[in-house]
């Protein structure tokens, strides 16, 4: 059978040992194969990793520098690279061009962009290779979402949100749909996820219950490990972006957004993003202000000396978390393997969370934002949280008949 490679490439031979080879017949079957792998061949000619933050916060006007990877398939025969202002995703929209080429070359590939109008309904920055002769390669077009910098309600990055997800997985599906096209709630590389130790009062059940939920993080092995599929994982690890991950730990996920809080967080529990996960999702930024309930955000590390000046202490940050909420000043804490805790808290027990946090760290206090959330979080303050004015242990009362905070 005659053979040729793809996209008009000089014929070759099929070795049947030779890795990858494939045989593409001039029958039905050749052309599904064909149609199957021409996606996958401009995809791997695409630039990866495109990002943008606008630093301009005039409305409707964009400053920033726009970076980019090379494609993963190289750069041979092609000459540089275009960027557009687009109202589509794809090629074929309304498109108008941002400065002028970029030569190939580098790996990591940037265009300044200085102030600048945004065109008329364009919702995306769409990045285009052109080949050695000079013409727009229209098959591997690469896009982010644009986000306009500005005051108020309409910025792109008016508040952010926060929600948890059970699974690596689960939160990486919840990045990817927040990150496209149609949603595009967020540009991909400003969404956050980590894994958390969490510890929360469960709202949920009735009655209420008398004592905190807890979840520590997830130390089995085979995390991180190389992967194809979830076979090739130990334990219950779902193989996920080529690593196994953890199914079962709670993972935070946060993005900077101008969508609304409400119809965001719909979205998400319509998708089943936000099934099993623990801490209903919240926010700050626009709409969060005089709400009277915080979050405070808790760095838990040690100081060591000048050569590791700071070490993260995330065993100690779970601690915390299970102090703070056990002894009722904050509804849920969500500790990471940074040392950083954030939990969940009324503005009116902003002190008491200090008395706690400097128990068990005399150097270092809360910092606080006005939070909003869900309304079925927040009456549930006012049973667990409002209960108490400080933490009922003796290190904070000075009561030894109170138990210990540690």
């Amino acid at each position: 059978t005659a053979e040729r490679g793809l996209a008009g490439s000089p014929p070759h031979p099929t070795h049947p040992h030779r890795p990858g080879a494939m045989r593409l017949h001039a029958r039905a079957g050749g052309a599904v194969c064909l149609a199957l792998l021409l996606p996958l061949r401009a995809a791997r000619a695409q630039v990866r990793n495109l990002r943008f933050d606008d630093t301009d916060a005039t409305a409707d006007q964009v400053a920033g520098i726009l970076y980019w990877e090379q494609p993963l398939a190289g750069t041979s025969g092609l000459g540089s690279y275009a960027a557009f202002f687009s109202t589509s995703h794809a090629a074929g929209g309304t498109e108008t061009r941002v400065g002028s080429d970029v030569l190939v070359g580098a790996w990591t590939s940037e265009l300044v962009i200085p102030a600048t109008a945004v065109p008329a309904g364009a919702l995306y920055l769409l990045m285009y290779t052109r080949d050695n002769a000079g013409s727009l390669v229209t098959g591997t077009v690469a896009y982010t979402c644009l986000k306009d910098l500005q005051s108020g309600a309409s910025s792109g990055y008016a508040r952010t949100l926060y929600f948890t997800a059970r699974g690596y997985a689960t939160a990486a599906a919840a990045r990817t749909y927040l990150s496209t096209q149609p949603v595009c709630a967020a540009q991909r590389h400003r969404i956050d996820v980590r894994m958390v130790a969490t510890v929360y009062y469960d709202t949920a059940p009735s009655p209420a219950p008398a004592s905190p939920t807890e979840e520590p993080f997830d130390d089995s092995s085979g995390q991180g490990q190389a992967c194809a599929t979830s076979s090739d994982c130990t334990g219950s690890h779902e193989c996920t972006e080529g690593q196994c991950h953890s199914s079962t730990a709670i993972f935070l996920v946060s993005l900077p957004t101008g969508d609304g809080f409400t119809s965001a967080v719909a979205a998400l529990d319509g998708g089943g993003y936000l099934a099993g996960s623990s801490v209903p999702a919240f926010y700050t930024g626009e709409g969060s202000s005089g709400s009277g309930y915080s979050l405070g955000l808790v760095e838990v590390s040690s100081v060591m000396d000048a050569f590791v000046p700071e070490r993260p202490d995330p065993d100690v940050a779970f601690y915390l978390s299970r102090t703070l909420v056990g002894f009722r000043v904050a509804l849920a804490a969500l500790a990471d393997r940074r040392g950083n805790v954030h939990l969940l808290t009324m503005s009116t027990k902003t002190a008491a969370v200090d008395e706690v946090t400097n128990v068990w760290m005399g150097y270092r206090n809360a910092t606080f934002s006005d939070m909003g959330a869900s309304d079925d979080i927040l009456p549930s303050f006012t049973p667990y949280v409002s209960a108490t004015s400080q933490a009922q242990c003796w290190q904070v009362t000075s009561d030894l008949s109170h138990p210990s905070c540690t």
